[in-house]
């Protein structure tokens, strides 16, 4: 299966200033850094950002619940995930990662497009 990671289906989706160049960003989590948005690091993702083509000042378009993300591993269907220090969906498989959504599809390797509904940060670790 295979998607553009410009094509996304939204819960939620706006726009917020980027705090950085996120031009090569589309499909990667991003995070809030006080009013601005910029690349997630890891275990800590607001949503993803849905048009990267920003320059930094400008506004990003980003969205949350059902998107297209770039995936940094191979991740299984009903998996949870989180993002890595590069702004790419993991499985949140540790004691420590803190799941931001879950996939709704399967990515095969580093930059596959999958499916998922990123939620956000929520309190609670992967027992």
């Amino acid at each position: 299966m295979s998607y553009a990671t410009n094509k996304t289906m939204f819960f939620g989706r706006g726009s917020v200033e980027a705090g950085a160049d996120l031009s090569a960003s589309s499909g990667l989590g991003f995070k809030f850094s006080g009013a601005t948005a910029v690349l997630a690091t890891a275990n800590a993702c607001h949503g993803v950002i849905i048009d990267g083509m920003t320059a930094s000042g400008d506004q990003v378009a980003c969205g949350f619940g059902e998107c297209l993300a770039i995936a940094a591993e191979a991740i299984a269907m009903n998996e949870y995930v989180t993002t890595d220090s590069a702004g790419k969906f993991v499985v949140a498989s540790t004691s420590t990662d803190k799941p931001v959504g879950i996939a709704l599809s399967k990515a095969g390797a580093d930059g596959d497009v999958f499916q998922c509904f990123i939620y956000g940060p929520l309190d609670e670790v992967v027992a």
